[in-house]
């Protein structure tokens, strides 16, 4: 393989793009143009989604921090040049406009948190935060040591400052959202929620936390995918701390979540395929003021970290390309099979188009339970090492 770009620093992980077909090697000029691309694309959904950054979208929605944003009623607009994403304050709700490619990240969280009865969520960001996975964590943890991670969760919570004045409830669709909402836990469809006139839009009734990394890595991973193809790039691998999506075969190894030196399987990685991992094993740490050991796969039904589940994996074959945002599935899929059975995500259509895209016919898994029971789906592209 030869490297291609690398940014050591996206997401906290890192991003590897490279290629094993030297003719593409970009010239010089091309390869700079195409790297500032790409950089703009990581930076702009950093600066958006980042729970990790002060100055990220996020984190100034969970401060109540709007100072800076335009006003503006016209629905999808969006300056990028500014990095304005434009916040405002109408008499019935704030609301905030993401990047129009958003939509598509939503309507992944919406389909999940439907289909796992709430336990897939942005709004677990309150459970995270509780439990000292906030923006300290990130000061004194790298996502790639294998060590404890030791965090005082008192120092790190971050509450949502509660408005000085509730928003007008002149509108019939606001008033039904503020009387579900719970003040003080955060609720992906009523204090936080979408309508029908914007698709990248959020409304919400209050400042909220909320955490898009179940989904958000393999997303970004697909922007780029669609760049670089765009730029008529043939074969490329993109690599993002071990989630990939690729347009070549690959053999992937499977990671042991109980010692990281070793594996416990292999894949056989078909072309045009998008590969994501979940596993506690790289992000746990102690609540100091508790002692307990805790992880980030967090039920949001119950605010407490999974036990039974120990590693997953997902693949999505996307050769005919239905699917826009593959990775993005393949990541989302992989958490969503700690909160719940494979049987129960039988339905999921990760399709872009009326072509169905249903578990079984594009997407396989395999699963490491706590107790070590291997589990896998009939196509799964890759086999574990069973004495």
């Amino acid at each position: 393989m030869t490297l291609l770009f690398e940014f050591p620093k996206a997401l906290g992980t890192g991003i590897i793009i490279s290629s094993s077909s030297e003719s593409d090697e970009a010239n010089p000029s091309r390869a700079t143009e195409l790297r500032t691309r790409l950089k703009h694309i990581i930076d702009d959904f950093d600066t958006s989604f980042s729970r990790f950054r002060a100055d990220s979208l996020i984190s100034r929605i969970a401060r109540g921090d709007f100072d800076g944003f335009s006003e503006n009623e016209e629905c999808g607009e969006y300056d990028t040049a500014r990095h304005e994403k434009h916040l405002a304050h109408t008499s019935h709700a704030f609301f905030v406009d993401f990047p129009p490619y958003a939509s598509h990240l939503f309507d992944i969280y919406d389909a999940l948190f439907s289909i796992t009865n709430g336990r897939f969520t942005p709004a677990v960001a309150d459970d995270l935060i509780r439990l000292g996975y906030g923006i300290d964590w990130a000061d004194c943890a790298s996502f790639s040591n294998t060590d404890n991670a030791h965090v005082d969760a008192e120092r790190t919570r971050l509450a949502p400052a509660p408005f000085e004045h509730a928003p007008s409830l002149r509108a019939p669709s606001l008033r039904a959202q503020w009387g579900k909402a719970q003040w003080g836990r955060t609720q992906w469809g009523t204090n936080v929620f979408r309508l029908q006139d914007c698709a990248n839009r959020l409304y919400f009734l209050q400042p909220v936390h909320l955490d898009f990394g179940a989904a958000g890595k393999g997303f970004l991973i697909d922007l780029l995918a669609q760049e670089l193809s765009a730029s008529n790039l043939q074969k490329f691998t993109i690599n993002a701390g071990g989630d990939l999506y690729t347009t070549e075969h690959l053999h992937v190894a499977m990671e042991n979540p109980w010692n990281l030196n070793q594996a416990v399987g292999v894949i056989d990685l078909p072309a045009h395929s998008s590969l994501c991992a979940s596993a506690p094993s790289r992000r746990h740490w102690t609540v100091m003021n508790t002692a307990q050991e805790v992880h980030h796969l967090i039920d949001a039904t119950t605010g407490r970290p999974t036990q039974n589940v120990k590693a997953t994996w997902v693949s999505v074959a996307n050769s005919s390309a239905h699917i826009q945002f593959p990775t993005a599935w393949a990541d989302a899929l992989s958490t969503a099979l700690f909160l719940c059975e494979p049987q129960d995500l039988i339905n999921v259509d990760i399709a872009s188009t009326p072509h169905q895209a249903h578990f079984g016919s594009v997407w396989q898994y395999a699963r490491l339970m706590s107790n070590k029971e291997a589990q896998q789906s009939i196509d799964w592209p890759g086999n574990f090492f069973i004495q």
